[in-house]
């Protein structure tokens, strides 16, 4: 499931998607970082964004010590630049063009990171619960939950919400619709 690696679907998208597209466009991000698999990951992807998302952008980074040459190299003149090596995972932060930018580094590949799963998970939720579940969402997200746990509470998922999403793959599409419709009747 590559099909978040092409940003093009943004361009005709709506206004944050458009946005989101000339800004990464003139950053030239997924040129620059071509090599660690730049892929973004972002609630604007799914158009549950609110006015304070920002572009989250995963990378598969095997090396941390070769990604943060480059990160560094490459925008460290931006405003607000950070980079934060954690265990595991190395952090990039920046905003360029209105947006605050995040680029989340592990050593894994970018569709076995947790964010390109739960993207993924998401992006069924709302395919088959269509606007009143993205609309549900996008009400949490604006009183400040989290994109998980709004996916999670408006799913009925109980327990730690992220593992939630990320365990929605183990079910059929029926079985998800079921759970769906389910749900459809308390938002």
């Amino acid at each position: 499931m590559n099909e978040w690696k092409d940003i093009s679907y943004l361009k005709n998208g709506t206004p944050s998607q458009q946005s989101a597209f000339l800004c990464l466009n003139k950053l030239g991000i997924f040129d620059d970082l071509k090599s660690f698999s730049p892929t973004l990951v972002s609630t604007v992807c799914l158009d549950i964004d609110t006015a304070t998302s920002d572009l989250d952008i995963i990378c598969h980074a095997p090396c941390s010590a070769e990604f943060c040459r480059a990160v560094t190299l490459i925008y460290r003149d931006l405003d607000d630049f950070t980079i934060t090596p954690l265990e595991g995972a190395t952090v990039c932060l920046f905003r360029f063009a209105g947006w605050e930018i995040e680029i989340y580094a592990q050593p894994l590949p970018v569709i076995k990171q947790c964010a390109y799963l739960h993207l993924c998970q998401t992006s069924r939720v709302l395919q088959f619960g269509g606007a009143p579940f993205r609309n549900a969402i996008r009400a949490l997200k604006e009183v400040g939950v989290k994109t998980e746990p709004a996916v999670a509470q408006c799913l009925g998922l109980t327990g730690d919400p992220y593992r939630g999403v990320e365990d929605l793959i183990k079910l059929s599409d029926q079985e998800l619709q079921s759970l769906l419709n389910k749900q459809s009747s308390l938002l």
